[in-house]
């Protein structure tokens, strides 16, 4: 290279004795510009996505408040007056099973539902249910249905088996055995109905009763609530 050089400037001519390094410096500044420029705009890029980000939480969150307020407006909260019967309620509903229940145990060894299941067997002309039916009428479900009548055929007083021709169906059937207990725990029970219910309320009393439950389960039968009773 510097012989080169030497012959160039014998003929006259200016030559740069470092073109490479002129050459290498340029490269040099104008990769630290283009990564300067490329971090410029990593920086703005994710300052915009954080912008991004912030304006969408703050969105959702008005949306939700939104969506709050509009549900909240559409709750129909109750009244003093409906409240407070629907307290009354709520604590008969709770009180009165368990007090017939333990009534029940107490005078005759079976349970309330057990009873309610001899009782409901003893009108069937033949005494006999098949289960899913007995469940729906007993408003229980098969499993806690079938844990009670196996304590029953344990005692003698219903007889279960399958039904014929109708897959994994099955009948329960009251025996002699049970109709005797019903009809012997039936003046227990009627009392304690009597006890807990019927005495305590007057003629028209018991008039309303009857209305207001007959509306309720209705409603309850169609899945219908908040629907006013004609």
């Amino acid at each position: 290279m510097a012989s080169v050089c030497s012959r160039w400037a014998e003929d006259g001519l200016e030559i740069d004795p470092f073109p490479c390094v002129h050459r290498v410096v340029c490269i040099c500044r104008r990769a630290l510009i283009c990564t300067f420029r490329v971090r410029v705009a990593q920086v703005l890029l994710k300052h915009q996505e954080s912008r991004i980000r912030y304006y969408r939480m703050a969105m959702e969150r008005a949306s939700t408040r939104s969506a709050a307020a509009k549900g909240d407006a559409e709750v129909r909260w109750l009244t003093s007056q409906e409240h407070a019967a629907w307290i009354e309620l709520r604590r008969l509903i709770l009180l009165l099973p368990s007090a017939l229940d333990s009534r029940m145990l107490r005078q005759a060894g079976l349970s309330f539902f057990e009873y309610q299941i001899l009782a409901t067997l003893s009108e069937r002309v033949d005494r006999t249910h098949r289960m899913s039916e007995l469940a729906e009428v007993t408003s229980s479900s098969l499993s806690r249905l079938s844990h009670a009548v196996s304590r029953l055929e344990t005692k003698g007083f219903v007889t279960r088996r399958r039904c014929e021709g109708a897959g994994r169906s099955s009948v329960a059937t009251l025996t002699s055995r049970g109709f005797r207990k019903l009809v012997a725990s039936a003046p227990d029970h009627v009392e304690s109905v009597r006890s807990l219910v019927i005495d305590g309320l007057t003629k028209e009393q018991l008039r309303s009763l009857g209305t207001i439950a007959t509306c309720i389960v209705g409603q309850l039968d169609a899945g219908e609530t908040g629907t006013a009773c004609s």
